[in-house]
């Protein structure tokens, strides 16, 4: 998927010959699919995580070893954060090789810097989602009922984060004032 978004912009730019103006920095801005993606990924691992193994009757023996279910909870919230963050660093770091070597700009240290932030925050990010996920896995019985309510979750995450935006955007574009005339800063 990172290839294809990559390819598909470097094809547009191509042709509108615009290829110079692509630089490493914009790789994670062109790469949101991607991210919805692995957010989806995120929810369908953990749904698996504990409903599956009461589905099928695991966890009892694994409850039944000298293992804290704190531990194991950590460890199934480890590994799912870790096969998500290996997808998406790879693939990131995969497409920033692909803009440098077709566009031949390489990145500036504050571009660099400033790209291990982006991916530091992603990384934050699918730890929230698997959190949540791994949260739905335990209260659900079934790995099915998790999967729809980590998407409805992450649906309802995913429209308060765009009404927010839009709100902090008429709060910016309006004059000091918003919403019953509180002086907004």
């Amino acid at each position: 998927l990172a290839l294809a978004i990559i390819g598909i912009t470097l094809l547009a730019f191509n042709s509108s010959g615009m290829v110079s103006a692509v630089h490493p920095s914009i790789v994670l801005s062109l790469m949101d699919m991607l991210n919805i993606v692995l957010v989806l990924l995120a929810i369908i691992i953990t749904a698996d995580a504990i409903s599956a193994e009461r589905k099928d009757r695991t966890i009892y023996q694994l409850l039944s070893k000298p293992v804290e279910r704190s531990t194991v909870v950590l460890g199934k919230f480890l590994g799912c954060l870790g096969v998500v963050s290996f997808f998406f660093a790879t693939s990131s770091l995969l497409a920033y090789v692909i803009v440098i070597v077709v566009t031949g700009t390489y990145p500036s240290v504050n571009d660099v810097v400033s790209i291990i932030e982006v991916v530091l925050f992603m990384i934050l990010l699918f730890s929230v989602y698997v959190a949540l996920g791994i949260l739905i896995s335990t209260v659900t019985k079934n790995p099915l009922i998790s999967i729809l309510g980590g998407i409805i979750a992450w649906i309802a995450l995913f429209f308060s984060n765009a009404i927010g935006g839009m709100i902090g955007n008429l709060a910016l574009s309006s004059s000091n004032t918003f919403m019953l005339g509180d002086p907004f800063t």
